[in-house]
């Protein structure tokens, strides 16, 4: 995980890191129902929008793999 050094604990981190992942797939909501690999990135995106509706969450997180085919953050996310 990319370090955070203005977060204080590992439940902010936690956020921040969900947030920055978010925001690295906000372009597939956008993108043609055609382009390959469309439905894994969706579905990356859904699993990371329900992350903070687990109990765990976020003192411990399972994160989802990114599609494979194409890392938008540097594999970071």
């Amino acid at each position: 995980m990319t370090e955070l050094p203005f977060a204080r604990n590992t439940e902010e981190i936690a956020v921040l890191y969900h947030r920055r992942c978010l925001m690295a797939t906000e372009w597939i909501e956008s993108h043609p129902v055609a382009l390959a690999g469309r439905a894994q990135w969706l579905d990356y995106r859904r699993q990371l929008m329900v992350l903070p509706q687990k109990a765990e969450w976020p003192q411990k997180v399972s994160w989802p793999e990114p599609p494979r085919q194409a890392r938008l953050c540097g594999g970071t996310c």
